[in-house]
């Protein structure tokens, strides 16, 4: 299988229901290896013939959609993959931006914890669908106004035909021994804090836990996670390759974590109030730190999810 091709199968089969996607790329990969194969005794080089195949199938979303039966009629079908690709793009940039500032400005500004999560949801939501809306519009225009039985030069780059360069770069399902290997170490670090941390700092010749005592529950949660999350690591290790499954209890793990964790700290109930007290710059600053600690948490988990949720998403068939 050369890489061209590969991109180009890994990119259709992205686009295809997962019930269809192996006997459509089962079928793809067969028609394309034959015409390469067909080409390069025509006396092309391979590399010629690749890029010469992989031309003449078009846009694997435009593909995909031939084959799967679904209509692309939202916006003109020569505009349709960009306009989705833009899309997806920014709402994946923007949303989880909007929705992170907004929860914090509400929290800084004294609403409640479960308020400032529904503003940042409302907020979040509301961008979503301006966002689609504009972006639909923008699109809209410029097919009504593109002159008809023109070239595609006025619509620029987004309606000229789709080239072999526009292809996605690969994502390998596949996992480094080197990722696999420090997330094990993180969960062990951070096992190791949630035991420890209770007789790190002595107040008065009191030792003083750093997190709230008096949440036990949350911390054999995390660590029962956190172990959790070194044993999912090291399933996919041997498994040599990031499945769907992996990803789906990667995200199961990552909702046990965050959820009580972002909710412990913007209730103020995460750290422990006699560690707190001791520190006059902490307990001042004391609803700012809690806001840093759950945006880390949300960043920390959510780029892992996401990260390993793609890699799955685009495994090869």
């Amino acid at each position: 299988m050369t890489d061209l091709v590969e991109r180009y199968i890994a990119a259709t089969a992205q686009e295809l229901p997962r019930a269809q996607r192996q006997d459509i790329t089962n079928e793809l990969r067969e028609t394309m290896l034959d015409d390469v194969e067909a080409k390069v005794d025509q006396g092309l080089t391979r590399a010629q013939a690749e890029e010469e195949v992989v031309t003449a199938m078009g846009d694997p979303i435009r593909l995909a959609a031939k084959y799967s039966g679904r209509q692309l009629t939202l916006i003109d079908s020569r505009l349709y993959p960009a306009w989705r690709r833009i899309l997806v793009t920014v709402l994946w940039i923007t949303i989880p931006i909007v929705a992170i500032a907004t929860g914090a400005s509400s929290a800084l500004g004294g609403t409640s914890v479960w308020s400032a999560i529904g503003q940042a949801l409302m907020v979040a939501f509301m961008s979503a669908i301006q966002i689609a809306f504009w972006i639909t519009l923008v699109f809209a225009l410029i097919q009504r106004f593109a002159k008809p039985n023109h070239d595609d030069s006025e619509l620029g780059d987004m309606g000229q035909d789709w080239t072999p360069a526009d292809l996605p770069e690969p994502i390998s399902p596949k996992q480094g021994l080197g990722d696999l290997a420090a997330e094990i170490v993180a969960s062990i670090i951070g096992i190791a804090f949630l035991i420890y941390q209770a007789s790190w700092l002595t107040v008065d010749g009191i030792k003083t836990p750093i997190l709230n005592p008096e949440v036990t529950w949350w911390l054999v949660l995390m660590i029962i996670t956190l172990a959790a999350s070194a044993a999912l690591a090291i399933w996919i290790g041997t498994k040599q390759d990031l499945q769907p499954v992996h990803a789906r209890w990667n995200l199961y793990l990552a909702i046990i974590a965050v959820v009580p964790t972002v909710y412990l700290a913007l209730s103020n109930q995460l750290l422990n109030p006699a560690f707190v007290d001791h520190f006059t710059w902490l307990d001042s600053n004391l609803q700012t730190v809690n806001i840093l600690i759950a945006i880390g948490v949300v960043v920390a988990w959510g780029y892992d999810v996401i990260e390993k949720t793609i890699k799955a998403s685009r495994r090869q068939v």
